[in-house]
């Protein structure tokens, strides 16, 4: 036994050191024509690629792009070269935009059924969930197929040449990140203002969601405001945001070289709050802008129980309405209303004077009505 076991252990280990010793040999022979063989790797790369976007190509109708000198995006019924192949019926929408912007009186001339200008920027809004992020990575992955050479998927495409695809659109957070998800964004925002050009294509999608609401508008509009004061120089750029107060309020002008748009949506009503709030998505750009979101209709697709959508829709709306104190539910006593009435009176009539025209006597019936109804109260 002993014998067999020292015969036949030493060939095993024999034949083991052989192998180790023909690989080492295999590796010398093949080491000599390690470039050639990288370069043929490369090669075979380049033709894999080339075989997949022909295949697809023909599989999906893409069209050939054809490429301008101008600084300009025309696209006809593009598509998501990914999102396309997941879904049965993937909605197709135009994209018009060029960096040289009209003036305001050539915007005035143009017809208000247009949906699009051809301006620098495009600001989006509409529901969540309605396709607003997936719009703005169609546009650049259009172009940039289209500057690989490429197909691309679309009825037709007329794309100016991009020196950069600049964007802020996802944030991943980690741990071994020594910044938060707001300050990640706005050091991509801070590299974006700092290097890109007037052939640079940027995508903003809902910048300033990350802090405060007040500070997060002030930051948006003072981006927004950045470019479009860059004039000819004014990259490309694509927007999305829930910002709607700095539209409705005036923060940023609707006459700025701007198409403000949205995604189309149809609401269905059942007769409560629940279900009107419960959107049917079309995924189609249309101009104009929206001045909600429709959160409770995503909540509720989430699975968010209802009676905290009932809950954050009766707040949604106090809010709206300014009624503050039917949100707190506080109740006045007999005095606090009284008290509270003469405030109310006491801003009306302020409101109704007239300076201008009534001059010093306004002036000194206003001062008699405060010694008599405020001042003496005060006592």
């Amino acid at each position: 036994m002993r014998e067999l076991d020292d015969h036949y252990g030493d060939l095993a280990t024999a034949i083991d050191d052989r192998e180790i010793e023909l690989v080492h040999i295999l590796e010398e022979e093949v080491s000599k024509f390690a470039s050639i063989l990288l370069s043929v790797n490369d090669d075979l790369a380049e033709l894999d690629c080339l075989l997949s976007l022909a295949k697809v190509t023909f599989e999906r109708t893409w069209v050939r792009p054809k490429i301008l000198n101008q600084n300009t995006i025309q696209i006809i019924a593009g598509r998501h070269p990914l999102v396309e192949g997941c879904v049965e019926n993937y909605i197709p929408n135009d994209t018009h935009l060029v960096a040289s912007a009209p003036s305001k009186a050539q915007r005035k001339k143009r017809k208000s059924t247009e949906s699009y200008t051809g301006n620098p920027m495009i600001v989006l809004t509409g529901a969540n969930f309605s396709g607003k992020s997936v719009y703005l990575k169609q546009v650049a992955m259009i172009v940039i197929m289209a500057q690989l050479g490429s197909f691309v998927p679309a009825e037709e495409a007329h794309i100016g040449i991009h020196d950069a695809v600049f964007t802020r659109v996802s944030t991943t957070e980690s741990a071994s990140r020594s910044s938060s998800a707001f300050m990640i964004d706005l050091l991509r925002v801070s590299f974006m203002l700092r290097n890109c050009t007037a052939r640079s294509l940027l995508l903003i999608d809902e910048f300033g969601k990350g802090t405060d609401p007040t500070d997060g508008q002030a930051l948006f509009c003072g981006v927004i405001e950045h470019l479009i004061s860059r004039g000819s120089s004014c990259p490309i750029t694509l927007v999305s945001t829930h910002f709607h107060g700095v539209f409705t309020n005036g923060f940023l002008s609707l006459d700025l070289p701007i198409d403000y748009t949205h995604m189309c949506i149809v609401l269905k009503d059942g007769g409560g709050p629940e279900e009107e709030n419960s959107p049917t998505y079309l995924y189609k750009l249309a101009p104009d802008l929206v001045s909600s979101s429709h959160a409770m209709g995503c909540a509720a697709q989430a699975g968010v129980p209802r009676h905290i959508r009932l809950k954050a829709d009766r707040v949604s709306r106090l809010l709206s309405r300014h009624e503050i104190l039917e949100l707190l539910d506080v109740r006045l006593d007999e005095d606090e209303r009284e008290e509270l009435g003469r405030m109310e009176e006491t801003v009306r009539r302020f409101v109704a004077i007239d300076f201008e025209q009534d001059g010093l006597s306004s002036c000194r019936d206003w001062m008699a009505y405060l010694r008599e109804n405020v001042l003496e109260n005060e006592r």
